[in-house]
């Protein structure tokens, strides 16, 4: 049951049925181990294929880090410039897409 709930491929068009359609930002490091950057790829492509269709393609964002795993780790990156790098970027997406879709957010239901 659970398996099924959690199965966001598979359950892609519900999404799109929330009013306001939610930004999504997919934020994916590719030395992930528990997921692969192949299956968020293909989350990101059923999504994708939804919010097209909603006429809210830019509403859905994937941006991947090629150092990063699943846990950050501050103290390894500290050592690490190319994995230091990627989590200063990270942080710059981030804070751009929460600036952006809270800000929006904000605004409307005032």
């Amino acid at each position: 049951m659970a398996q099924q709930r959690l199965n966001f491929v598979e359950r892609a068009a519900e999404v799109i049925q929330r009013k306001p359609i939610p930004a999504i930002l997919l934020a994916h490091g590719v030395q992930d181990e528990i997921l692969t950057l192949e299956e968020v790829e293909t989350l990101h492509t059923a999504l994708k294929t939804q919010y097209k269709r909603a006429k809210q393609p830019e509403r859905l964002s994937l941006k991947t880090f090629e150092h990063l795993k699943h846990h950050l780790d501050f103290e390894t990156a500290e050592n690490n410039p190319q994995m230091h790098q990627d989590l200063i970027e990270l942080q710059q997406v981030v804070a751009r897409w929460f600036s952006k879709y809270l800000t929006r957010f904000e605004s409307t239901k005032s």
